[in-house]
């Protein structure tokens, strides 16, 4: 059964990685590449999008947070990917998680845990892992992505996948959120 999730999982990202949205980020999310974020007006689409964390350009001290994508209510975030491109080559472990607020922590590590940013390798949500959000997550309002850096990072250059589906409003019952 559990094979069957996670080829399951693999055929929604190998989906949502074919459609790519082109809509704007917020100012601050300029460390993006490929896509180019959603909005949510962008209703019933799925998206994937990749957005380059760049700790060598953008540094980073322990326990800093690089917020990277601003996520509208009603979306709804079935996986995140974390490929670390460029190794920190010290020592670097990161988390991905969300954010109601810049500042304002909902969960520090609900898609990525304790990912080793010291060599190049890629990172999935999983429950093995113990991350909050390993089925995804529901957006009834907007949120903020963000990894932290659990050391100091000045080397290390993340791109970040996020696959996602805007959810649209069901007439009459307020939408699915």
């Amino acid at each position: 059964m559990r094979k069957m999730k996670w080829i399951g999982l693999g055929l929604v990202m190998l989906l949502a990685a074919l459609i790519t949205l082109p809509v704007a980020f917020a100012a601050y999310q300029d460390v993006r590449i490929g896509g180019t974020g959603i909005a949510s007006s962008d209703r019933n689409t799925w998206f994937a999008t990749t957005i380059q964390v760049d700790l060598d350009t953008n540094n980073l001290d322990s326990g800093e947070i690089a917020y990277f994508m601003t996520v509208p209510a009603g979306t709804y975030i079935h996986g995140v990917l974390a490929d670390v491109a460029t190794a920190e080559g010290g020592t670097l472990t990161f988390d991905i998680g969300d954010y109601s607020a810049i500042g304002t922590v909902t969960s520090v590590d609900g898609y990525i845990d304790g990912a080793d940013g010291n060599d190049t390798a890629v990172y999935l949500l999983s429950h093995a892992n113990g991350e909050a959000y390993a089925v995804g997550k529901a957006y009834a309002t907007a949120s903020i992505l963000g990894l932290i850096a659990n050391n100091a990072a000045d080397a290390a250059i993340i791109n970040v996948t996020v696959f996602g589906s805007v959810i649209p409003p069901v007439a009459g019952e307020g939408g699915l959120l």
